[in-house]
């Protein structure tokens, strides 16, 4: 189990699989937030 994990988070960094664009999409989304919050308050 440690050896498929520790496989899992090297390949993590090159994969541009569903859960890197799931990350870049909250990125995104957060930053959205944060330019409303700013605008309107």
């Amino acid at each position: 189990m440690m050896n498929q994990y520790k496989r899992k988070y090297q390949y993590k960094g090159a994969d541009t699989s569903k859960e890197s664009r799931m990350f870049w999409i909250m990125v995104v989304i957060g930053i959205m937030l944060m330019a409303a919050i700013i605008f309107l308050f």
